[in-house]
């Protein structure tokens, strides 16, 4: 929708209240244009007409029916302290260390002892930050179903 302030140039009804406004009077414009063609052309647009009083009036009624939400989208921050965050932050890096050790020796193909030891090895390792990230604000679910 486009919206402007003008002057009224001829007389109309408001959209939200049954006065008209006159000539002379400032008035907001909304035109809403529905449909675009081929040739990028309207199809068809209507034209409301409001007293800038009953336009912001209509618009704090509708903020009343839809209420604010203050949550953003994607997961709430944790509310850690700095030292926390660092160690969190550095046992996340380790843990993606390891998983990309562990991607690459089994695509490698070459499954000998040598390489399920070291496999084994990164596992444990894996258990132990899995451990370490009890005390450093949860461990995050995705790690559970690993």
């Amino acid at each position: 929708m486009n919206v402007s302030i003008v002057h009224c140039r001829r007389k109309c009804k408001c959209a939200y209240c049954p006065e008209e406004i006159t000539v002379g009077q400032p008035m907001v414009v909304g035109i809403i244009t529905y449909g675009l063609s081929k040739n990028y052309k309207t199809k068809w647009k209507k034209v409301l007409h409001w007293h800038p009083k009953c336009w912001l009036e209509q618009g704090l009624a509708r903020l009343e029916r839809e209420p604010y939400i203050s949550n953003k989208p994607g997961r709430p921050k944790r509310d850690l302290d700095p030292v926390t965050k660092q160690l969190r932050l550095s046992a996340l890096m380790r843990r993606a260390s390891i998983i990309q050790r562990i991607r690459k020796l089994t695509e490698s193909g070459n499954m000998d002892l040598k390489t399920i030891d070291k496999i084994v090895h990164l596992g444990e390792m894996l258990d132990k930050i899995k451990e370490e990230m009890v005390n450093l604000g949860g461990v995050p679910s995705k790690w559970l179903k690993d």
